[in-house]
């Protein structure tokens, strides 16, 4: 797995998927809803208002954005795709700190859409 990391100050935007940080996601594909796209990871070692970070998802239309665990969220598809509709999505995770002054970081996953039937074999 490779991993696409952001440092703001003393905290860590990290976004980890099979692939790196491009994903491709069958089309009109109900068997991937709700599957997990990425995993995204958040570290800031300050504490108080420092230390407390929030994050957010630039499209939650089509995707969801969920906090698993103390400051680690997953990126899953929220609803059937067309690619004809759109073939590629690129998804901003912006993060930052409740501190004073308030620091962020933004963390990019590209997500591309395949033709379904161009990975289906077919038997007659």
């Amino acid at each position: 797995m490779r991993a696409a990391a952001h440092v703001f100050s003393n905290c860590l935007v990290q976004v980890i998927s099979g692939s790196g940080s491009n994903i491709e996601v069958e089309e009109n594909s109900d068997d991937e809803l709700g599957l997990t796209l990425a995993v995204v990871t958040v570290m800031d070692l300050d504490s108080g208002n420092n230390g407390k970070v929030g994050c957010r998802l630039n499209d939650t239309s089509s995707f969801r954005f969920v906090e698993i665990y103390l400051d680690q969220f997953h990126i899953s598809l929220a609803s059937s795709l067309d690619r004809e509709q759109k073939a590629f999505y690129s998804l901003a995770v912006h993060c930052h700190d409740v501190g004073d002054p308030p620091l962020s970081s933004s963390s990019v996953v590209s997500v591309r859409l395949v033709h379904k039937s161009m990975n289906q074999s077919y038997t007659f």
